[in-house]
């Protein structure tokens, strides 16, 4: 048996109230839902579209653009000594238990140190580096048999489920701040194949991504998220989050600290050549721009907007699309503050990989 998930798109959904049975908290999630966009979390997935948008934008004006989305390099909110403070919290909240008998276990690894709480099969950690929070029911995320495609709610419901969720149990995430609906995806399990055929694989779980937006700015990379992932009639299992508040703005941008799409395009294709590449040997699936934020485990102190380019090889040159991120400024001094986040995380990550070899393989 293996699991492979596929994406599906969903349809537009605009409701008036939360289905929340405490009266407080509905009232709270109507509040905050008008604070994240009219319902952008219900609307349909929308994926890479804004930063996508964003880009031709730039290409066409970015004068204009830049005034008007008025970008900034931030400082970030990094988890300090409070986090097994957090935890507790959070813990208490959505666990279902009362702070006082929270125990908090850390797991300080380099790959993913974190400090955990524990209800049951129920387990909230937070990373002490990035700050990211991970929920789980253990004994049924990723497990248990699927069901016939027929027996799945519809799409929008799964929207408002996880939207109403992330504004009830994820509310020190959402409030005052703007996420959209990014991703809809349904997890399969079996081995049929998804594509010219019609699959044969069951679907056992739903996942919904909401993305941020700053100051209509999209993120991309793989942070800045919220991840609701539910069972099939729709009970959460696991929320993923990997939103840092912001601390303070740095600097306004102007036109002279911004690189032109064409400036950073032409950054990006001199990289090709580290593969051995050519700008001949590719063809350009698609080029973003928006604030780029690293992954959940990475220490990253600075916000920053970036221009991404995803190059696709000829057949003939190979097969993995591959991806050049272009700082958008060009500014010395905030350049060397992208800089230093980036050198930190190879840090990490190097870290990482010295004490992967350095452990001793076990062998049965």
């Amino acid at each position: 048996m293996r699991t492979h998930y596929i994406f599906t798109a969903a349809l537009a959904l605009a409701l008036d109230s939360c289905s929340q049975g405490d009266e407080g908290a509905e009232v709270e999630a109507r509040a905050l839902t008008s604070s994240v966009g009219n319902g952008a979390m219900r609307a349909a997935p929308t994926g890479d579209r804004s930063a996508t948008e964003l880009f031709v934008k730039a290409k066409t004006d970015l004068r204009s653009l830049i005034r008007n989305s008025r970008f900034a390099i931030y400082e970030l909110q990094l988890p300090g000594a409070e986090v097994e403070t957090r935890v507790r919290s959070r813990a208490a909240s959505v666990l279902g238990i009362e702070a006082t008998a929270v125990t908090v276990t850390p797991h300080l690894n380099a790959r993913n140190p974190v400090i955990t709480a524990r209800n049951g099969d129920l387990e909230l950690s937070v990373n002490v580096q990035s700050g990211a929070e991970l929920y789980e029911d253990t004994a049924r995320f990723h497990r248990g048999k699927g069901i016939p495609k027929e027996a799945l709610l519809p799409q929008v419901a799964y929207l408002e489920k996880a939207a109403s969720y992330a504004e009830t149990r994820l509310v020190s995430y959402v409030a005052g701040k703007d996420f959209y609906t990014y991703r809809l995806s349904t997890y399969y399990k079996g081995g049929g194949r998804v594509g010219e055929q019609e699959s044969v694989d069951e679907p056992y779980q739903i996942v919904v991504v909401f993305n941020e937006r700053i100051g209509g700015v999209p993120i991309i990379g793989p942070g800045g998220k919220l991840v609701v992932h539910l069972k099939h009639d729709g009970e959460v299992l696991a929320h993923r989050s990997t939103v840092v508040p912001i601390k303070n703005s740095i600097k306004a941008l102007t036109e002279e600290d911004f690189l032109t799409p064409d400036e950073a395009k032409a950054r990006a294709t001199d990289r090709l050549g580290r593969s051995g590449l050519t700008l001949d040997d590719v063809t350009v699936e698609r080029s973003e721009l928006g604030y780029l934020r690293y992954n959940r485990n990475a220490r990253q102190k600075y916000l920053a907007p970036h221009y991404a380019f995803f190059f696709k090889p000829q057949p003939d040159k190979g097969t993995k699309t591959l991806v050049e991120i272009v700082p958008a400024v060009k500014t010395p001094d905030l350049l060397a503050l992208i800089e230093s986040d980036r050198k930190a995380d190879e840090e990490r990550k190097a870290a990482i990989r010295s004490l992967t070899r350095a452990t001793p393989r076990v062998t049965r």
